[in-house]
């Protein structure tokens, strides 16, 4: 088991696998999507104080839409991704408008999700069990 987060105040522990054995200990493991609200950073064509976002599920060929508030963090705007389910390595197409979802477009991207925050060592793709690469 490899231990990616320990909180000493509240013996949490968080881990990248389900498979986990403890002694006289009551542990919950949770290997579905992510729940909690995320954030992006975003350099946009022009700085807004509320955005339309489209996330569009490559994968599951799914739309996602919600309006967030910004903020503004250095050169960066800010926003909360008010979306729950998104799973490790979907694969979503941004598209970032101001006044309305058919608004004048301010910002749009490819975004990968990822719960690794090693990104200056981060790879798509990593081996498996057996060291191929699967695309």
């Amino acid at each position: 088991m490899k231990i990616i987060n320990y909180q000493e105040s509240g013996g949490g522990i968080t881990a990248d696998t389900t498979l986990i054995t403890a002694d006289n200990t009551f542990i919950t493991a949770d290997a579905g999507p992510v729940s909690s609200e995320g954030f992006l950073l975003i350099i946009p064509r022009e700085f807004v104080d509320e955005v339309f976002v489209t996330m569009y599920n490559e994968l599951t060929f799914a739309t996602i839409s919600f309006v967030a508030l910004t903020t503004t963090e250095k050169r960066y705007m800010k926003f909360e991704v008010p979306v729950t389910g998104i799973k490790e390595a979907d694969s979503f197409e941004l598209t970032i408008r101001k006044d309305s979802f058919e608004g004048e477009l301010i910002y749009r991207d490819k975004a990968y999700a990822t719960t690794i925050q090693d990104l200056e060592n981060y790879k798509l793709s990593y081996p498996n069990a057996n060291g191929v690469i699967i695309l």
